[in-house]
C-alpha cells in the first residue's frame, strides 16, 4: 500500500462514508427498520432544522435537536464525521428525549477551524456550543471513536453537566503507538500516514485539495447537495487532518493527565473485539468511572450506529430511562 494510498484509506475508514449503511436492518425485536428511509428524512431535517450556534471568536458550530424531554442526548461524531454519522438513529432516539448531534468546527454546516484542533479545544468549544444553546443540563453525552477524547475531557472539566457518558467503540489515549508495540509494521504505516496527512494538509489549507486528499460523501447524500459537499470539502479535510496529526500526541497527552472520572455512570458500546490489545485499551477505559459497564454490540463494526441501528437505540435510551429514574 502506497503512503498516498494509506492516507485516504484512513479518512474512508474513519468517516465511514460508504453506501453499504443504507437499506434494511433487524432490530433486537425482530422488526425491521429501514436505514434508507431513515437517512433520507435526516438529511431533510439536517438541511431545514438545523441552527448555527455562535462562539465566542465569533464562529458558528451546526445543531440540529429533535424530540421533547429530558436528558438531552448530545451525540458526538468521530472523526471523519460530521451530525451525518447520526442520521440512521436521529430520530429513533427522539422518540424518547430530545437529542442533539452537531457538526464539530471545519465540518458540515459549521465554520471553518480556527487554530488547533486538539480535543482539549473541542471540548471546550462543546462546552461553549451547548451553553449558548442554552440546552438544560444535566446531559447524557455520547462520543463515537476519537469523539471519546473530547467527550472524556468534556466530562472531567464540567462533570456536574453530564449525567452520563456512553463512549461508542472508543478511541484510546495513544492508540496508535500501542497498537503499532504489537504489530511492529504498524508503526511504519503510522509514520507515512503522518507525513501524507501534512501533506494533505498544506494542500486542504490553501483549497487546493488533490484526489489522493478527498474525502468521499456518504453514499446516501442528495444528489441536490453534491455542490455543498465539494464546497465544504477542503475545511472538513483540514479539520479531519488536524485532529488526526495531535490525536497520538498532544490530544492523548492532554486525556492522560485527566482519567478518573469518579462515579460518573459510563457504558462502553463495543463491536466484538478479537484482538487482546483492543480489549486491554478498553478495559481501561472502562477503569475511569467506579460506575461503568460494557455492552459487545453483536454484528457491529467500528461503525455500532450505523451497522447495528436499533440495537444502539435501545441502549442509550437504557441510559435514558436510568438517568431519569435515578437508578444504576
Amino acid at each position: 500500500m502506497s503512503v498516498k494510498r494509506t492516507l485516504s484509506f484512513v479518512l474512508v475508514c474513519c468517516a465511514g462514508l460508504t453506501s453499504a449503511t443504507t437499506g434494511m436492518a433487524q432490530t433486537s425485536t425482530n422488526q425491521t427498520f429501514d436505514k434508507e428511509a431513515a437517512a433520507h428524512a435526516w438529511w431533510d431535517l439536517y438541511f431545514k432544522d438545523s441552527q448555527p450556534v455562535k462562539l465566542a471568536d465569533g464562529r458558528t458550530i451546526n445543531l440540529m435537536c429533535e424530540g421533547q424531554g429530558s436528558p438531552v442526548v448530545i451525540l458526538d461524531a468521530g472523526m471523519g464525521n460530521g451530525a451525518w454519522t447520526w442520521r440512521h438513529v436521529h430520530t429513533e432516539l427522539a422518540r424518547t428525549t430530545r437529542v442533539c448531534a452537531y457538526d464539530r468546527s471545519g465540518y458540515g454546516q459549521s465554520s471553518r477551524a480556527s487554530g488547533e484542533r486538539t480535543a482539549g479545544v473541542e471540548a471546550d468549544e462543546l462546552a461553549q456550543l451547548l451553553e449558548g444553546a442554552a440546552l438544560p443540563a444535566p446531559y447524557i453525552v455520547v462520543g463515537r471513536s476519537y469523539a471519546a477524547f473530547i467527550d472524556r475531557l468534556y466530562a472531567h472539566r464540567h462533570l456536574n453537566q453530564v449525567a452520563a457518558l456512553v463512549l461508542v467503540d472508543p478511541s484510546t489515549e495513544y492508540q496508535f503507538t500501542r497498537y503499532a508495540s504489537v504489530h511492529p509494521d504498524a508503526a511504519k504505516k503510522d509514520a507515512a500516514a503522518l507525513i501524507h496527512a501534512r501533506e494533505c494538509l498544506k494542500s486542504a489549507q490553501t483549497g487546493t485539495l488533490s484526489n489522493q486528499c478527498q474525502v468521499q460523501p456518504p453514499g446516501d447524500l442528495p444528489a441536490s447537495r453534491a455542490d455543498w459537499w465539494r464546497q465544504q470539502a477542503p475545511a472538513l479535510a483540514e479539520a479531519i487532518l488536524l485532529e488526526y496529526i495531535d490525536m497520538n500526541s498532544i490530544s492523548s497527552d492532554q486525556l492522560s493527565a485527566e482519567r478518573s472520572l469518579g462515579s460518573l455512570s459510563l457504558l462502553l458500546l463495543s463491536r466484538d473485539l478479537s484482538e487482546d490489545i483492543w480489549k486491554k485499551m478498553h478495559e481501561e477505559t472502562l477503569g475511569i468511572s467506579s460506575n461503568s459497564k460494557l455492552q459487545i454490540i453483536k454484528g457491529a463494526g467500528h461503525q455500532v450506529q450505523e451497522d447495528q441501528p436499533m440495537a444502539f437505540v435501545e441502549a442509550v435510551n437504557a441510559v435514558v430511562i436510568q438517568v431519569r429514574t435515578g437508578s444504576k
